[in-house]
């Protein structure tokens, strides 16, 4: 402890802060049971999908793949709205392998994720080595590129 005690004003500061920076940093009460609800959806029709045949798997595919994509967008408002009240930082450093390399990551990026959303969609048609193909170039892109984007 300290010799010199805090005077009432100071911990008064103390504690407004410490408030401030617990209730910044609290998910909404709907994100995490919509983000489970979400998710899981998403892996249960699409995991579902791929063990039929016919119009069944095409539309389950699209369906969990709807889904994860409204999750990834629910997730990002979060995230925004976390950073925007200091939860993340601005300045923390980008993750991947690039990321040290601006341009050049923007150049990686594009094309591996077209060709991640067309080995889908052709899985999706019934090639199912093309399922695979996007797993693959999905997760080269994140090894490389990091999920944020690079600090300009």
């Amino acid at each position: 402890m300290s010799d010199h005690p805090l005077s009432p004003q100071d911990t008064l500061r103390a504690a407004e802060s410490a408030h401030a920076a617990a209730a910044a940093s609290s998910a909404p009460r709907w994100y995490p049971a919509t983000s489970l609800a979400l998710f899981t959806g998403a892996v249960a029709v699409a995991g579902v999908a791929a063990f039929t045949d016919g119009a069944f798997r095409r539309i389950g595919g699209v369906t969990g793949i709807g889904l994860f994509a409204v999750w990834v967008l629910v997730s990002l408002a979060v995230w925004r709205v976390w950073r925007r009240r200091g939860v993340i930082p601005r300045d923390a450093a980008s993750p991947g392998l690039l990321a040290s390399l601006p341009r050049v990551r923007r150049i990686v990026t594009v094309p591996l994720l077209v060709l991640a959303v067309v080995a889908l969609v052709l899985g999706l048609a019934g090639h199912d080595w093309a399922l695979g193909a996007a797993s693959l170039f999905s997760a080269l892109s994140v090894l490389l590129c990091g999920f944020r984007r690079a600090p300009r």
